[in-house]
């Protein structure tokens, strides 16, 4: 894939990605009318779409009590020493979609103050000390993970492990992304923190594109 075609297609408009849309009204009405409380937190903010996106869910749902946190390195997509470094026809997008934290901020919408918190952090090299306090004052409602690669996305899971609850949702945009190779990315990120922890039930959702899948916590054993 080249590096303009792979631009043109994670640059195409909102209003276009219609199974994305879809995919949040419906993680959101879960949330709504199942009365889960807690956060909406973001693992790759990127240009700030999809964050947008569950902003305006929660608005329209009078969801008004509901925090925003969006974490991203805020500098473009970053390599990984995962098991993907090898996957070239991926490779290609590494640099990309680089958007400040300043911009992203500007532009959310319907946001109130003090109720969207943006975070610059690699989710895969860096300390996540401080956001792993900030996470651990709220239950997670949502959570909606876009890094792609497997180490910063088992990093993010083990941070929010703490704050799930029964009810909330996984969001995982990228799930099939590798060929769906089990030994790889978002897929091989959720078996394992599935397998290391076994009180917490993580059941299937839906699927939505080609590219992610959502689940639901439906148990914690004692």
């Amino acid at each position: 894939m080249s590096h303009l075609v792979t631009k043109i297609l994670f640059a195409l408009p909102l209003r276009w990605q219609l199974e994305r849309r879809k995919a949040f009204a419906r993680a959101f009405n879960f949330t709504y009318f199942n009365r889960i409380e807690g956060a909406y937190i973001e693992f790759g903010v990127a240009s700030g779409m999809t964050l947008n996106l569950a902003l305006s869910n929660a608005k329209v749902r009078s969801m008004n009590e509901m925090a925003f946190i969006g974490v991203d390195t805020f500098l473009g997509f970053p390599e990984t020493n995962g098991p993907e470094i090898d996957f070239r026809t991926y490779g290609s997008i590494v640099g990309s979609r680089s958007f400040s934290k300043s911009t992203i901020g500007s532009s959310l919408k319907g946001s109130k103050e003090n109720n969207v918190q943006l975070i610059k952090l690699n989710m895969e090299t860096e300390d996540l000390t401080d956001l792993k306090r900030v996470v651990e004052l709220t239950k997670i409602a949502i959570a909606h993970l876009d890094m792609d690669y497997y180490s910063p996305t088992i990093n993010a899971l083990n941070v929010i492990r703490g704050s799930l609850t029964i009810g909330s949702i996984l969001m995982f945009d990228n799930y099939f992304f590798f060929a769906a190779n089990d030994s790889m990315g978002e897929r091989k990120a959720l078996s394992e923190f599935k397998d290391s922890n076994p009180h917490l039930v993580i059941s299937d959702y839906f699927s939505y594109g080609w590219h992610g899948k959502a689940f639901i916590v439906t148990s914690i054993l004692s």
